[in-house]
């Protein structure tokens, strides 16, 4: 019987599954391309808790008594496969990667996604530390010990009060770093498949130029031995033979650049997938359909679901709750004590009891109030600042795209047509003496170079469809922001000083 192991990705899984709790937040993307398989929906869905039922007011300074007892409202969602169970190229098909494929690993194998869900399941050890109550304290007192009959010995225990709902105030600031971290792993899941996307466009790009090129090579290659043909039937000249050779070197030229960009693309998708993908490994057809966006509308839905808002709405909650948390800070605790003992002077028992609590006098936590009320309004204008980035980028995005699809519009329905059209009728006003050789070799570049551009015009076109789905947002394999926060909240719930 083989023996039973645990993949690391299940351990992420298994340990990500102890964060959930009971309300989740979900975002929801929209897919302008295609619709997803069951299977991508279950690799692409992580729901990070985006609004607790108890939501953040616009004035954050409220009032929030409860004890240390009550329940802590807790963070739930959905897992993201971030590591996979299979083999890391059991997807490959034997045709190639296709681009859900290639998605796929690369969600499974990013190691910055397991950093933010690590990361994650820190908040949410620190979330459990900072609600812990404070152990009790056993003590031994001895008094008069040098005067023989009457020494006194007392058993105490000790204990402190925490007064004012410190602890699940703690816990409340804590569960939205949690959500807030869980956020940014949805957020670099749509970094991560934006750069996978670019680059499969890219390389499917570069390697219909190497194929184009590749018959523009051969008829480059007839058309010099056509022209040396010519020469030696004295109805050409050597001028022609060399212009014809030029020109079949020029594509040879460019055929060689498109197979190196494929080569680096390919290397690209490797690096963002982390499994070897090779030029001819990938399968896919670089087609752009008429499409057509209301850019304003497009903007509403995205401003919604995109990942970068709800990191940043986490990030205000949290703000807003350390605000309310750091107000409270000034109820003071109570220390109480009861000891138990015996008198040997008088030869009886005696209990004591002591309670005790600081003075606010000097130390109201007016620093940290204050320091907490600036973080809350830096929170608050980061999102208008996510929302004037995507505006930016959108805006950048539509420019792109709309240009890409006038000049694929242009290329399909007017540029190739013609410029097909004068070819032909320029080879056959060439057989019939008409024209020159050197008219025709200008119409035949003109034709290879309007083709290239073309396939550029396409891949332009997918490419800013591609990034208007990932909400503008790339740098998969970039360094993840680490705000899992630490336990310094139960340390200033029992320093009263």
């Amino acid at each position: 019987m083989a023996k039973a192991t645990l993949h690391p990705g299940n351990f992420i899984r298994i340990v990500l599954a102890m964060i959930a709790g009971a309300h989740g937040c979900a975002t929801h993307k929209p897919e302008l391309l295609s619709s997803k398989s069951a299977s991508v929906q279950r690799n692409e869905t992580l729901q990070a808790a985006a609004h607790p039922a108890t939501s953040v007011a616009k004035d954050p300074d409220r009032s929030n008594t409860q004890d240390g007892s009550n329940h802590v409202e807790l963070v739930s969602y959905e897992l993201l496969q971030i590591a996979g169970d299979v083999p890391m190229s059991a997807n490959e098909s034997s045709s190639g990667y296709t681009l859900e494929d290639l998605e796929n690993l690369a969600l499974t194998n990013s190691p910055t996604l397991k950093q933010l869900s690590l990361s994650a399941a820190k908040a949410a050890g620190f979330r459990t530390q900072v609600g812990l109550r404070p152990n009790p304290n056993l003590g031994y007192s001895g008094q008069q010990l040098a005067d023989r009959g009457t020494d006194q010995h007392t058993a105490f225990v000790e204990k402190e009060i925490v007064t004012g709902g410190k602890l699940a105030l703690n816990q409340n600031v804590l569960n939205a770093t949690v959500r807030q971290q869980l956020c940014e792993v949805q957020t670099r899941q749509a970094r991560i498949k934006t750069d996978v996307r670019i680059a499969y466009m890219n390389l499917l790009a570069a390697r219909k130029k190497e194929t184009t090129l590749q018959e523009f090579a051969d008829a480059s290659k007839r058309a010099v031995e056509l022209t040396e043909l010519r020469k030696r039937a004295k109805e050409g000249s050597q001028i022609d033979v060399l212009q014809a050779t030029t020109q079949l070197n020029q594509v040879l030229l460019q055929k060689a650049q498109a197979e190196v960009a494929s080569k680096a693309f390919a290397k690209e998708l490797s690096a963002i997938t982390g499994v070897e993908v090779t030029p001819d490994g990938v399968v896919g057809v670089l087609d752009a359909s008429a499409i057509t966006y209301d850019w304003n509308s497009v903007f509403a839905e995205l401003r919604d679901s995109n990942p970068e808002f709800q990191v940043a709405r986490a990030n205000r909650e949290r703000a807003a709750a350390n605000w309310r948390r750091q107000n409270i800070q000034r109820s003071p605790n109570l220390t109480f004590q009861l000891g138990a003992g015996v008198d040997n002077g008088t030869d009886s028992g005696m209990i004591n009891t002591q309670l005790s609590a600081p003075l606010a006098i000097y130390n109201r936590n007016q620093g940290n109030i204050a320091a907490a009320y600036a973080d809350y309004c830096i929170a608050q204008l980061e999102l208008e600042r996510i929302e004037r980035s995507m505006q930016a980028r959108l805006a950048s995005i539509s420019g792109e795209f709309e240009a890409a699809k006038a000049a694929r519009d242009q290329y399909e329905t007017n540029l190739i047509p013609d410029i097909e059209k004068t070819l032909e009728l320029a080879n056959q006003a060439y057989v019939a003496g008409e024209v020159n050789f050197l008219e025709v070799l200008i119409i035949r570049r003109n034709y290879f170079e309007l083709r290239l551009q073309s396939i550029d015009a396409i891949r332009d076109l997918l490419i800013a469809q591609m990034k208007s789905e990932g909400f503008g947002l790339t740098g998969g394999l970039d360094p993840i922001a680490d705000a899992s926060g630490d336990p310094s909240l139960r340390d200033q719930a029992f320093s009263q000083q």
